[in-house]
């Protein structure tokens, strides 16, 4: 008795103590809490808004990427992801394959093996694929291209 009358002097001395102790300020920590968390609280079937049918639809990278798609104003920046990404792939291609590099087989290796697990994993494995293939695909290109023409 004596501790909860000097726990109940204190905090009403020194308010921030109550939601310490789980008191009297337990509703407005759960309101500041909701309010902090905002967009991150995920919406529950009785909210209008929520369509259950896509909810697997926006699971993990999909939900980030997907913005991409839709937006025309950000298409532009995915063309240059993919142009950097077929780049990025000419370059381990003509380092493993023209010149022979050891460390460039060891990078082409992780990126196959990558691509092969992205495949199997991928919810969607057709889109998957199609994707993995046309990176891989200009890739090749890129790199045939570019080794004609002697730029890389």
């Amino acid at each position: 008795m004596a501790r909860d009358g000097a726990l109940g002097r204190l905090s009403a001395a020194r308010p921030g103590l109550s939601s310490v102790y789980g008191c009297a300020a337990a509703p407005a920590r759960e309101a500041v809490t909701r309010a902090s968390l905002g967009a991150s609280i995920q919406r529950v079937s009785d909210d209008p808004r929520f369509d259950s049918s896509r909810a697997s639809e926006t699971t993990g990278l999909s939900r980030h990427v997907k913005v991409f798609f839709e937006d025309p104003a950000l298409w532009p920046i995915l063309f240059i992801f993919v142009v950097h990404v077929a780049l990025a792939g000419a370059l381990v291609l003509l380092s493993a394959l023209r010149a022979g590099n050891p460390l460039g087989r060891v990078a082409l290796a992780i990126l196959v093996m990558l691509s092969v697990d992205a495949i199997r994993r991928a919810r969607r494995r057709r889109r998957a694929t199609i994707w993995i293939v046309t990176l891989w695909a200009l890739s090749a290109l890129t790199a045939g291209v570019s080794s004609y023409l002697g730029l890389l």
